[in-house]
């Protein structure tokens, strides 16, 4: 078993139903492992042209996140494609 917070953690704890949720300002220094276990996305707005590709890539599709407004949020789930916006504040 993989050490908790470590990049198998992610596939390995699937197969067992166990979800994670990341959190980061940086989706573009994420591992691979990790990243390719997405499943949902949810992203405030980013500015990094890195993170911005990466989100857009799993995503399949440009989600505007360097124009989103203060408080603003794009959501997609990668496995059925439905997308959301929304505010928080």
């Amino acid at each position: 078993m993989p050490t908790p917070g470590s990049p198998e953690t992610a596939p390995h704890g699937r197969k067992r139903g166990l979800e994670t949720v990341f959190c980061t300002q940086r989706p573009n220094r994420l591992n691979e492992a990790i990243t390719n276990e997405v499943s949902e996305l949810v992203c405030f707005r980013l500015q990094g042209e890195n993170d911005v590709r990466l989100v857009d890539n799993l995503a399949g599709k440009p989600l505007g996140v360097s124009e989103l407004p203060l408080g603003t949020f794009a959501a997609v789930n990668l496995d059925s494609g439905g997308a959301i916006t929304g505010k928080v504040f």
